[in-house]
């Protein structure tokens, strides 16, 4: 069974109680899912934070509960090679208005991590999807 990650969105629908918000739930903890936490999520996730104990509890409630070695972070070389595809799509003729911005950028270091570590990210942010073209990696819609 292949490791799944939430991206940003399904993170700010479990924080606002939306109404995938049960469902998001009950698919992290149904038998047989491997969740890890995407550590440029998380750093994403705290952008939004308004206040320094805000971005407490985010980090309290989605990382500190997660076993280290389920906290995935970049390694250099993966860094290296997000780099390596933001310039390949430069170099494909992608907006460079898009490449040029950083939450687009950081979307590609997520799918460049997700591949390279084999997992599947739950999204429904658009980008992931014109994304797996250029990253190859695995995509599903939030669960509903």
């Amino acid at each position: 069974m292949p490791l799944r990650a939430l991206d940003t969105n399904g993170y700010v629908e479990l924080l606002r109680g939306g109404p995938r918000a049960a469902a998001i739930r009950a698919a992290m903890g149904a038998a047989g899912t491997e969740l890890v936490v995407l550590m440029p999520v998380m750093a994403e996730l705290q952008q939004g934070a308004r206040t320094v104990a805000e971005g407490r509890a985010l980090a309290q409630r989605f990382v500190e509960p997660v076993a280290i070695g389920r906290r995935l972070a970049a390694t250099g070389a993966e860094w290296l090679d997000t780099g390596a595809c933001v310039a390949a799509m430069r170099r494909a003729g992608h907006d460079p208005a898009e490449l040029a911005r950083r939450s687009f950028w950081l979307e590609v270091h997520v799918a460049r991590l997700c591949r390279a570590r084999g997992v599947v990210l739950w999204t429904d942010d658009a980008d992931h999807v014109r994304l797996q073209a250029h990253v190859g990696h695995r995509v599903e819609a939030l669960p509903a």
